[in-house]
């Protein structure tokens, strides 16, 4: 019974000296266009390997009475200084009238879905994508880190196809 108490315990990562916690800026990446604010916690495997879940949000290409405010989501997993994982960008587009016709409608055949808020109108997408991304930094309260992700566009008009997607992120580990 102690021997297996034993192995039980040194089995058991030791991860009280690990921060879990991070706040960051990312522009591009998760957010297309724009920049968001993140929240992320980290689920410490060994003082290599973690998993890692984060929530943000944040505006994207907002131009006149045309915006968008983009909500990411993603899960990671963490190898060392790597980071692999898919994520969804949450993405609200917004028009000030009916006379963005050519916006609405490029955007609704883009796999939007069209819907009208008072005077404006209102397109809103889930778009998938998978993230690689590598920590250049990494210290002790302070990150920074680059990304590759893919805009996934399932059109019902102009088909499907996919954009390379870079980002970087820097924030404090806490």
């Amino acid at each position: 019974m102690l021997f297996a108490q034993n192995l039980k315990d040194s089995i058991k990562p030791k991860t009280d000296k690990f921060k879990k916690n991070a706040v960051f800026v990312e522009l591009g990446g998760s957010s297309y266009f724009g920049t968001s604010i993140n929240y992320n916690r980290n689920i410490y495997i060994n003082k290599n390997i973690s998993l890692s879940g984060s929530l943000g949000v944040g505006l994207s290409g907002t131009s006149g009475k045309v915006g968008s405010m983009v909500i990411p989501v993603r899960v990671t997993f963490n190898w060392k200084r790597l980071e692999f994982g898919f994520g969804f960008s949450n993405c609200l587009n917004y028009f000030g009238s009916q006379s963005d016709d050519l916006n609405i409608d490029y955007m609704k055949s883009l796999g939007g879905f069209k819907y009208k808020y008072g005077n404006s109108y209102r397109i809103y997408f889930v778009n998938p994508h998978p993230i690689i991304g590598y920590n250049l930094l990494n210290k002790k309260n302070y990150f920074l880190c680059a990304s590759l992700s893919t805009l996934i566009v399932m059109s019902r008009e102009e088909g499907h196809f996919i954009i390379p997607w870079f980002g970087i992120s820097t924030g404090l580990i806490f």
